[in-house]
Protein backbone atom coordinates (compact mmCIF):
# COMPACT_ATOMS: atom_id res chain seq x y z
CA UNK A 1 0.00 0.00 0.00
CA UNK A 2 1.22 3.43 -0.88
CA UNK A 3 -0.89 6.12 -1.03
CA UNK A 4 -0.54 10.48 -1.18
CA UNK A 5 -3.23 11.53 0.30
CA UNK A 6 -5.06 15.04 0.08
CA UNK A 7 -3.45 17.63 3.12
CA UNK A 8 -4.54 17.27 6.33
CA UNK A 9 -4.18 19.97 9.47
CA UNK A 10 -2.19 18.53 12.21
CA UNK A 11 -5.01 17.79 14.15
CA UNK A 12 -6.65 15.89 11.33
CA UNK A 13 -3.25 13.88 10.83
CA UNK A 14 -3.21 12.93 14.46
CA UNK A 15 -7.34 11.79 14.59
CA UNK A 16 -6.52 9.78 11.91
CA UNK A 17 -3.20 8.07 13.46
CA UNK A 18 -5.23 7.37 16.26
CA UNK A 19 -7.90 6.44 14.52
CA UNK A 20 -9.04 2.53 14.43
CA UNK A 21 -8.82 1.17 10.50
CA UNK A 22 -9.81 -1.91 9.08
CA UNK A 23 -6.25 -3.07 7.58
CA UNK A 24 -3.84 -0.97 8.37
CA UNK A 25 -2.28 0.71 11.48
CA UNK A 26 0.17 3.53 11.21
CA UNK A 27 3.27 1.83 12.96
CA UNK A 28 5.72 5.14 12.53
CA UNK A 29 5.10 8.44 12.02
CA UNK A 30 7.33 10.81 10.79
CA UNK A 31 6.54 14.58 10.66
CA UNK A 32 9.02 17.12 8.90
CA UNK A 33 9.19 19.76 11.17
CA UNK A 34 10.76 20.56 14.83
CA UNK A 35 8.43 19.64 17.22
CA UNK A 36 7.91 22.91 18.49
CA UNK A 37 6.55 24.03 15.69
CA UNK A 38 4.17 20.94 14.67
CA UNK A 39 3.00 21.51 18.57
CA UNK A 40 1.97 25.38 17.88
CA UNK A 41 0.37 24.10 14.48
CA UNK A 42 -1.89 21.25 15.99
CA UNK A 43 -2.57 24.31 18.86
CA UNK A 44 -3.54 26.89 16.16
CA UNK A 45 -6.28 24.42 14.85
CA UNK A 46 -7.97 24.84 18.24
CA UNK A 47 -7.21 28.48 19.27
CA UNK A 48 -7.12 30.47 15.58
CA UNK A 49 -4.82 33.54 16.56
CA UNK A 50 -6.06 33.32 20.48
CA UNK A 51 -3.67 32.21 22.85
CA UNK A 52 -2.28 28.67 23.18
CA UNK A 53 -3.07 28.42 26.77
CA UNK A 54 -6.41 28.33 25.46
CA UNK A 55 -6.85 24.86 23.36
CA UNK A 56 -8.89 22.62 25.19
CA UNK A 57 -7.94 19.68 27.63
CA UNK A 58 -9.29 17.35 24.90
CA UNK A 59 -6.68 18.34 22.54
CA UNK A 60 -3.88 17.94 24.54
CA UNK A 61 -5.11 14.62 25.44
CA UNK A 62 -4.74 13.58 21.87
CA UNK A 63 -0.98 14.47 21.81
CA UNK A 64 -0.40 12.77 24.56
CA UNK A 65 -1.97 9.51 23.47
CA UNK A 66 -0.02 9.42 20.21
CA UNK A 67 3.49 10.49 23.07
CA UNK A 68 2.41 7.28 25.28
CA UNK A 69 1.55 5.10 22.77
CA UNK A 70 3.64 1.88 22.42
CA UNK A 71 1.97 0.94 18.74
CA UNK A 72 3.24 4.50 17.33
CA UNK A 73 7.07 5.38 16.89
CA UNK A 74 6.83 9.58 16.68
CA UNK A 75 10.00 11.05 14.79
CA UNK A 76 10.41 14.70 13.99
CA UNK A 77 12.65 15.99 11.40
CA UNK A 78 13.68 19.40 10.83
CA UNK A 79 15.71 18.93 7.24
CA UNK A 80 15.87 16.73 4.62
CA UNK A 81 19.20 15.31 5.95
CA UNK A 82 17.57 14.52 9.06
CA UNK A 83 15.18 12.28 7.13
CA UNK A 84 16.89 10.60 5.22
CA UNK A 85 19.48 9.80 8.03
CA UNK A 86 16.56 8.23 9.91
CA UNK A 87 14.78 6.47 6.79
CA UNK A 88 18.48 4.82 6.67
CA UNK A 89 18.62 3.85 10.11
CA UNK A 90 15.20 2.35 11.08
CA UNK A 91 16.24 -0.15 7.96
CA UNK A 92 18.24 -1.48 10.20
CA UNK A 93 16.98 -4.29 12.30
CA UNK A 94 14.03 -1.63 13.96
CA UNK A 95 11.09 -4.63 13.98
CA UNK A 96 12.78 -7.30 15.69
CA UNK A 97 10.37 -8.79 18.20
CA UNK A 98 7.96 -6.12 16.80
CA UNK A 99 5.14 -8.85 16.34
CA UNK A 100 5.46 -10.15 19.91
CA UNK A 101 5.03 -6.25 20.91
CA UNK A 102 2.03 -5.53 19.05
CA UNK A 103 -1.80 -5.51 20.53
CA UNK A 104 -3.80 -9.11 19.20
CA UNK A 105 -6.02 -6.86 17.89
CA UNK A 106 -3.56 -4.87 15.21
CA UNK A 107 -1.41 -8.26 14.46
CA UNK A 108 -3.00 -8.92 11.24
CA UNK A 109 -3.08 -5.33 10.06
CA UNK A 110 -0.99 -3.77 7.62
CA UNK A 111 2.08 -1.76 9.59
CA UNK A 112 2.30 1.79 7.76
CA UNK A 113 4.64 4.47 7.58
CA UNK A 114 2.95 7.93 7.41
CA UNK A 115 5.47 10.77 6.44
CA UNK A 116 3.35 13.98 7.08
CA UNK A 117 5.44 17.32 4.89
CA UNK A 118 7.65 15.21 2.74
CA UNK A 119 7.18 17.97 -0.25
CA UNK A 120 7.35 21.22 1.68
CA UNK A 121 10.42 19.97 3.75
CA UNK A 122 12.47 20.04 0.39
CA UNK A 123 11.15 23.34 -0.65
CA UNK A 124 13.34 26.35 -0.70
CA UNK A 125 16.62 23.63 -0.28
CA UNK A 126 19.07 22.47 -2.78
CA UNK A 127 16.95 19.03 -2.56
CA UNK A 128 13.67 20.82 -4.05
CA UNK A 129 14.52 19.11 -7.78
CA UNK A 130 13.23 15.64 -9.19
CA UNK A 131 16.95 14.25 -8.32
CA UNK A 132 16.29 15.38 -4.31
CA UNK A 133 12.55 13.76 -4.13
CA UNK A 134 14.15 10.61 -6.16
CA UNK A 135 16.79 10.39 -3.28
CA UNK A 136 14.18 10.67 -0.54
CA UNK A 137 11.57 8.77 -1.96
CA UNK A 138 14.13 5.73 -2.67
CA UNK A 139 14.75 5.66 0.79
CA UNK A 140 11.25 5.69 2.08
CA UNK A 141 10.48 3.24 -0.28
CA UNK A 142 13.35 0.34 0.58
CA UNK A 143 12.28 0.86 4.29
CA UNK A 144 8.49 -0.48 3.31
CA UNK A 145 9.97 -3.15 1.47
CA UNK A 146 12.48 -3.85 4.28
CA UNK A 147 9.82 -3.58 7.05
CA UNK A 148 7.14 -5.15 4.99
CA UNK A 149 4.87 -1.90 5.43
CA UNK A 150 2.83 0.47 4.17
CA UNK A 151 4.05 3.94 2.88
CA UNK A 152 1.36 7.29 3.08
CA UNK A 153 2.33 10.77 2.24
CA UNK A 154 0.16 13.72 3.57
CA UNK A 155 1.13 17.62 3.57
CA UNK A 156 -0.29 19.93 5.97
CA UNK A 157 -3.43 22.09 4.95
CA UNK A 158 -3.26 25.37 5.77
CA UNK A 159 -5.60 26.72 8.36
CA UNK A 160 -6.61 29.49 6.65
CA UNK A 161 -7.61 27.71 3.65
CA UNK A 162 -11.26 27.80 2.83
CA UNK A 163 -13.11 25.92 -0.29
CA UNK A 164 -15.37 28.29 -2.46
CA UNK A 165 -19.15 27.99 -2.59
CA UNK A 166 -19.23 26.83 -6.41
CA UNK A 167 -16.26 24.13 -6.09
CA UNK A 168 -18.75 22.45 -3.25
CA UNK A 169 -21.24 22.98 -5.52
CA UNK A 170 -19.44 20.43 -8.02
CA UNK A 171 -19.66 16.74 -8.15
CA UNK A 172 -18.07 14.32 -5.41
CA UNK A 173 -15.67 12.79 -8.22
CA UNK A 174 -15.12 16.33 -9.27
CA UNK A 175 -14.22 17.92 -6.02
CA UNK A 176 -11.52 14.68 -5.29
CA UNK A 177 -9.96 15.11 -8.47
CA UNK A 178 -9.64 18.92 -8.17
CA UNK A 179 -8.62 18.60 -4.42
CA UNK A 180 -6.13 15.28 -5.41
CA UNK A 181 -4.78 18.10 -8.66
CA UNK A 182 -4.48 21.29 -5.82
CA UNK A 183 -2.17 19.00 -3.29
CA UNK A 184 0.58 18.21 -5.66
CA UNK A 185 1.05 21.11 -8.47
CA UNK A 186 3.48 22.16 -7.62
CA UNK A 187 6.54 22.71 -10.42
CA UNK A 188 10.10 21.24 -9.71
CA UNK A 189 13.39 21.56 -11.59
CA UNK A 190 14.41 18.32 -13.07
CA UNK A 191 17.96 19.28 -12.38
CA UNK A 192 19.23 20.17 -8.36
CA UNK A 193 20.88 24.02 -8.27
CA UNK A 194 18.26 25.29 -11.16
CA UNK A 195 17.83 29.31 -10.88
CA UNK A 196 14.16 30.44 -9.59
CA UNK A 197 13.07 33.54 -11.93
CA UNK A 198 11.07 36.76 -10.06
CA UNK A 199 8.21 37.49 -11.34
CA UNK A 200 4.42 36.99 -11.75
CA UNK A 201 2.25 34.21 -13.85
CA UNK A 202 4.39 32.79 -16.70
CA UNK A 203 7.08 34.64 -16.27
CA UNK A 204 7.90 32.81 -12.72
CA UNK A 205 9.15 29.73 -12.47
CA UNK A 206 12.48 28.44 -12.81
CA UNK A 207 15.57 28.31 -15.57
CA UNK A 208 15.21 25.16 -16.72
CA UNK A 209 12.53 22.48 -17.66
CA UNK A 210 10.33 21.50 -14.18
CA UNK A 211 7.77 18.77 -13.76
CA UNK A 212 4.94 18.89 -11.60
CA UNK A 213 5.60 16.92 -8.12
CA UNK A 214 2.46 14.48 -8.97
CA UNK A 215 4.22 13.43 -11.93
CA UNK A 216 7.14 12.22 -9.87
CA UNK A 217 4.47 10.56 -6.55
CA UNK A 218 2.22 8.97 -9.80
CA UNK A 219 5.43 6.40 -10.35
CA UNK A 220 5.03 4.94 -6.86
CA UNK A 221 1.88 6.34 -5.24
CA UNK A 222 -1.89 5.93 -5.20
CA UNK A 223 -3.55 9.47 -5.18
CA UNK A 224 -6.47 9.43 -2.70
CA UNK A 225 -8.75 11.60 0.12
CA UNK A 226 -7.89 11.64 3.71
CA UNK A 227 -10.92 10.23 5.86
CA UNK A 228 -10.86 13.40 7.38
CA UNK A 229 -12.08 15.32 3.68
CA UNK A 230 -15.68 13.56 4.29
CA UNK A 231 -15.23 14.73 7.90
CA UNK A 232 -15.44 18.40 6.35
CA UNK A 233 -18.54 17.77 4.36
CA UNK A 234 -20.68 16.32 6.85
Amino acid sequence: MRCALTPALPSELIDFVLKAHATFYIRTLIICQPRPAFIESFCRCFTGDEPLREVPESGWETLNQVAASKQVQSIFVPTVSHLRAILAGLTCGSNDGASNQEPHDISKKKPTILVYGLVSLHEDTSQWSTQGFGNTLSSLLDLGLKTHAGVMIVEERRLDHRESEDFRQQSRARRKSIRINQAWQQEVPLLGGSERRDGLGESAGYSGRTVEVSRILARWFRFDEGSWVDNDEE
